[in-house]
């Protein structure tokens, strides 16, 4: 399918995801900016579950807000908290750093909870008829976005501006452009009122054999994210290699590059070879853990690499 066969509509969410995508580089920035302010990965851990912890009793909340707003403001509405979020962070600095830090990430918590709403815009502005060609394209292009973004970024965060001061201030940058994401939502996407939303009616869910087998990998995958998520990664590739995040990027680089390769493949293969990519995929993820595997079990490092993980600027991290 051809990006001018795309309905309008369409192709403006498209675009709206490719110039978001080189923000969530914030994911990864955090946890770096944490270890540079002296917190260690068991306190980063802590801090991250109890966010999470203290974010469960407003889900019931967010959930009801999905039936009464329209899905255009949920969007806005995430936008909005994560530039609230990415400004707390921005202005995490002296004595107030653990509270601004916190109220940040719980913010930003809220807005994950919001994440539902894109796929509920996806299945009203992508053609059904035509949906899985029109979603190659929502895969394709922010992820060309992802690759060159974290590469930029990644290398000036890791190697230009590589300090506490450059960090808050690339997050009150990011802090920023949620204002212009956010008036191009206004602008360039319809309403998405809830007359709009498609409304399913004598729905049965039911389980079939292979769908038992994709929900097992579903299990087995959040699983495996859960045991190594991106603060053990990161701490990893920085405390332990002594890596910047330019490294940390170039790895995020190769799986979105893989992705890319795989929307022009199963365009022009079909359906017929799902199951043989999906094991593809799986297998090469084993591989890469099991390679740097053997690595992490190697202690012998120079102390310097850990320096600035055990450093505490003062007995409580901030900066």
């Amino acid at each position: 399918m051809k990006w001018i066969e795309i309905p309008r509509p369409a192709r403006h969410y498209i675009l709206y995801h490719t110039i978001i995508s080189p923000i969530l580089i914030v994911w990864y920035m955090l946890p770096v900016y944490l270890f540079m302010t002296g917190y260690t990965v068991l306190e980063v851990g802590i801090i991250y579950s109890i966010v999470h912890i203290a974010s469960i009793p407003l889900t019931i909340v967010f959930g009801k807000l999905f039936e009464k707003i329209s899905l255009r403001k949920g969007l806005v509405l995430i936008d909005a908290l994560d530039g609230i979020a990415y400004a707390l962070y921005g202005l995490a600095y002296g004595p107030i750093a653990p509270i601004t830090l916190f109220l940040g990430m719980l913010i930003e918590k809220f807005s994950f909870m919001l994440y539902p709403l894109y796929p509920a815009v996806e299945k009203i502005l992508y053609p059904q008829d035509r949906w899985e060609e029109v979603f190659a394209w929502h895969m394709r292009l922010p992820m060309i976005s992802e690759i060159i973004g974290y590469t930029v970024l990644g290398y000036l965060f890791g190697y230009v501006f590589n300090t506490p001061f450059y960090y808050r201030i690339g997050f009150l940058c990011f802090a920023v452009s949620s204002v212009f994401t956010i008036i191009y939502l206004i602008k360039f996407l319809p309403p998405l009122n809830k007359e709009e939303r498609i409304e399913s009616t004598g729905f049965v869910f039911r389980i079939d054999r292979e769908f038992k087998y994709i929900l097992l990998i579903e299990a087995l995958t959040t699983l495996a994210w859960g045991l190594a998520p991106s603060i053990v990664f990161l701490n990893y590739v920085i405390n332990v290699l002594g890596k910047t995040l330019f490294e940390a990027m170039l790895a995020e680089v190769s799986v979105s590059l893989g992705g890319l390769i795989a929307t022009y493949i199963t365009e022009r293969t079909g359906n017929k070879h799902t199951k043989k990519f999906m094991v593809i995929g799986f297998v090469l993820i084993a591989l890469w853990g099991i390679h740097y595997a053997p690595i992490t079990t190697n202690n012998h490092c120079d102390p310097s690499i850990l320096s600035h993980e055990t450093r505490r600027y003062t007995s409580f991290p901030i900066l």
